[in-house]
């Protein structure tokens, strides 16, 4: 079987799921929540996309990835993945119907200090974070991160997947162009703020420019 065709069933059943009445609903009571509206109970979300991937063999069982090429690989686990979830965890994490392939880039230049980071126990195991701030901010160590996009890498790569996912999903590569612009990986500024400064740093200094410590 090529990769279209190992993806194409994945793509129909994440299509028919994300049609099921209970998608909209959740997307309604997130909706109204994160806008301050009446809801009829508090949403429950659980971040499974934290999860690492050599840790869904667990779910998935052995060897669950079909796709030979990378970009196809990524692609399948992500609809493998967001179809368990939505199979089996009971909470209010809509599976939209819709599926990302990024661009081709590189970082060319980092934050201008490195973020450590070491196993916990086994291979099997969470990570845990060397921060580089642990004891105090020196802004003056820090650099402005710098990506590289290769416009080529981007076209050439995506369109052999991009069949199943922009026909039936509605899913466009993200790449430079008139009106487009490369997104470079994002996460909240409290991830970052933990890793960089270690939960304890961070917590402590939340006390102390909190208004309830004044």
């Amino acid at each position: 079987m090529t990769d279209i065709e190992i993806l194409r069933p994945l793509v129909d059943r994440t299509l028919e799921r994300a049609a099921l009445p209970c998608q909209s609903e959740r997307a309604e009571l997130l909706a109204r929540n994160n806008a301050l509206l009446p809801v009829p109970r508090a949403p429950v979300i659980v971040s499974f996309e934290l999860i690492p991937a050599e840790h869904w063999h667990l779910m998935l069982g052995e060897d669950h990835l079909k796709c030979q090429a990378e970009d196809a690989r990524a692609l399948e686990w992500r609809l493998r993945r967001d179809l368990w979830a939505d199979e089996h965890i009971p909470h209010d994490h809509p599976l939209w119907p819709v599926a990302w392939v990024t661009a081709d880039y590189r970082q060319v230049v980092g934050w201008g200090v490195d973020l450590g980071r070491h196993a916990v126990g086994g291979g099997l195991t969470a990570w845990g974070y060397d921060p580089p701030f642990r004891d105090g901010i020196e802004v003056s160590r820090l650099t402005m991160p710098e990506f590289e996009h290769h416009e080529a890498g981007t076209r050439r790569g995506p369109p052999r997947h991009r069949c199943p996912c922009r026909k039936r999903l509605g899913a466009n590569p993200q790449r430079s162009g008139p009106g487009r612009t490369v997104r470079r990986p994002s996460r909240s500024h409290g991830s970052s703020s933990r890793c960089w400064t270690g939960i304890v740093g961070r917590a402590t200094r939340l006390a102390a420019v909190s208004p309830a410590s004044t």
